[in-house]
Order: C-alpha cells, then structure tokens, then sequence
C-alpha cells in the first residue's frame, strides 16, 4: 500500500497571464479526511507536494474549486509511492 502522494499543480501559460485570473483552491482527502489544502495561486509557478499518507488508506480523492473559471487552464498530475 502507498504510504505517500506526490501532486504537482500548475497554470498553464496563457492562463497566468490573465490579469484576473483566479487562484484554484485545492484539497486532498484520505478516507474523507482532509490532508492537505492549499492555494495555487495564478503564476508561473509549478506547486509539489509530498504528503504522507495516513496507515490503511483506501480512498484518495483530490478536488478543485475556482471562482470565475473562465481562462483557467490548470494542469495537475501525481503519483503514489509504497
């Protein structure tokens, strides 16, 4: 079983370069509980996290919220490490 999670988020170009681009608000569940939240702000930044996993978890879910979503091209992708 995966005792850590790697998630990298990002806007892509033409998206932080809108000057009134919303920032994308992201959460990350383990078995319902939250284990992370935090903001990708509206940049040319790539955001990495490495959170470690609690014992047993079965379920990941990994949700976006963004107000205003026109113009938001935002790319995320990661991983699961034993």
């Amino acid at each position: 079983k995966a005792s850590l999670m790697v998630l990298r988020t990002a806007f892509l170009e033409r998206a932080y370069h809108e000057p009134n681009g919303n920032p994308i608000q992201v959460y990350i569940f383990a078995d319902n509980k939250e284990i992370l939240k935090y903001t990708n702000e509206n940049k040319d930044y790539l955001y990495e996290h490495k959170i470690k996993l609690p014992k047993n978890t079965k379920t990941i879910r990994i949700s976006f919220y963004v107000e205003n979503d026109g113009a938001r091209h935002f790319v995320f992708n990661g991983y699961l490490i034993k």
